[in-house]
């Protein structure tokens, strides 16, 4: 059986690449809404 890779799992390695390549994420707050002064490296 062949596995194939679907549009979500190239996303994953998308977000994941990206990530990696800014060194950072944003703290974010219920609605999304990122919050000021807070993220981690």
């Amino acid at each position: 059986m062949k596995k194939g890779n679907n549009k979500g799992e190239w996303s994953e390695l998308y977000a994941f690449l990206k990530i990696l390549a800014e060194r950072k994420i944003f703290a974010a707050d219920k609605n999304l809404e990122i919050i000021d002064g807070k993220f981690f490296v």
